[in-house]
This record gives structure tokens, sequence and C-alpha cells, in this order.
């Protein structure tokens, strides 16, 4: 999903302005973040959060030393610290919120430990790679005194917000009893492909298709239904170049029916 007003819109309600909510409205002091993981969506984070007003970044994190740089330079006008351990970031009094923008399969611990820690946290999508994962942070979450907000970034787009509040409102179909929902990406042009990282290709960390990417279509369908899926039965693999069957490669195709808890099917 590209950026632009509405990620932006997204972010301002966000970590650091969870964080300022809690601060006195009477008083506007400066607050101070963290970013931790400054890839390819770190970086978009950390620039927007850059555009907020009153939100310094204190401490960015990386453990590529190329991405780090790239990132204090960017940030350089804000004067963060730099770190290679996020435990070390979590560690900073000073430090009220974090941006979580790691590999999928980091967000779940790095953001129980954030919670843990007494800071704000804005953890990117999928919020864990196993519903194991999910149900930790989610418990971490409601025991925290602080706030957890999962980059699910459809839920912020005033198009979707409109269609499905009209559908749960207005009953402009009626009551759905069936989704049908479908997603699809071109192909890059030759020589135009972005190099993935090798955690995106290892579908132990990244969840694999359907949770690194899908994530944010089904969110949209169990928005739509109202409930949450009980069962699913589905089919996929990497069928190019060559086939490789499920949970070995990333795959490139799959199928898959929901069952909802309220009968509703996708």
């Amino acid at each position: 999903m590209k950026s632009g007003p509405d990620r932006r819109t997204f972010l301002s309600g966000s970590a650091a302005a969870l964080a300022a909510a809690a601060l006195s409205s009477a008083q506007q002091r400066e607050i101070r973040t963290a970013i931790i993981g400054v890839g390819v969506r770190g970086s978009s984070l950390l620039r927007q959060v850059m555009e907020q007003a009153n939100v310094k970044v204190a401490a960015i994190c990386d453990t590529d030393p190329t991405a780090l740089d790239a990132a204090m330079t960017a940030a350089a006008s804000h004067n963060p610290r730099s770190f290679t351990d996020y435990r070390r970031v979590l560690d900073l009094n000073d430090v009220e919120a974090a941006y979580i923008a790691t590999p999928c399969d980091l967000h779940t611990p790095m953001s129980i430990a954030a919670l843990e820690a007494g800071k704000y946290v804005y953890c990117e999508k999928p919020l864990g790679v196993t519903p194991e994962q999910v149900q930790l942070a989610w418990n971490a979450a409601r025991k925290a005194g602080t706030f957890l907000q999962i980059g699910q970034q459809l839920r912020y787009m005033p198009g979707i917000r409109e269609a499905i509040r009209q559908v749960h409102e207005q009953r402009v179909i009626g009551q759905p009893f069936v989704i049908k929902a479908q997603r699809h990406s071109t192909p890059p042009l030759p020589g135009k492909e972005r190099k993935r990282p090798a955690w995106y290709l290892d579908v132990k960390r990244s969840g694999d298709l359907i949770v690194e990417n899908a994530v944010h279509n089904l969110d949209v369908c169990n928005w739509i239904a109202g409930s949450l899926p009980v069962s699913a039965y589905g089919h996929g693999k990497k069928y190019l170049p060559k086939p490789e069957p499920a949970g070995t490669a990333f795959m490139d195709g799959f199928s898959v029916m929901y069952v909802y808890e309220n009968d509703v099917e996708l």
C-alpha cells in the first residue's frame, strides 16, 4: 500500500498520538518516540512521524548498519540516538512511544516487551504469524496501561469506511451471508523487480503471502462480516517458475473458503 494522506492521518492517530492523548490537553509538550526497524516500511514511518507536530524521534534501532545509517541521516534534525538492540531502546525512560516495523516473526515479542516497558506501541501488520503469537500480544495489550495499535491501514481509508458503514447501518444490500474477495498483484516489469529480503521469502518468518500481504484484505472481510472465522479450507502453492507446495516457498497463488462464527462465508 503506497503512502499518502490517508496513511498520514492513520499515523497521526497511532502510537505518538496515543501517547499525547494520555497527557493533559492543556499541556502541549514534545512526545519522544523510537523507530524499531527502518527497512522499506520503517523508513516510510520515520518520514511520516517526523511530519507530526510536537513529536521527536529520539531513537532509531536496526540490525542492518546500512539501513540504520540511512535512517539516522534522514532524522538528523531530530538528533536521535542509534541502537542495534531493541531492548536498549525500551530501557530509555524518556521514550514514550515505539514504532515496530521489523520482520513479521519479531512483531509479537517486540510488542509485548514494549508494552511491558510502559511504551505506547504502533506495530506493523501482522501482529503475529501464528494464532498463539497473536493471543500472547493481545493478552499483553489488555494488561498494559498504554495502547497497542496495529498497522491495518485499510481501516482508516475514508472510502472503505463509508462503504462498510452503509453495509452495516443502511443495509443497502441486505444482510450479508456470502463475501467474495480477490487480491491481485501485477508482476513487475522485467528489470524492475524489487528485491525482497530473505525473511520475507521465509514462510516461517513472514507467515507467507496470505499473512504478510492478504492480512489487509482479510481484515476488511472480517469487518464486513462483523465476525471472525472458525474454520478454513483451501489450497495454494508457488506456481512459477515451477510448482512448489505450500509451506516450502512463498506462495504466488491460493484459494481459501472461510466459515464465520455467524455463518457468513468468505
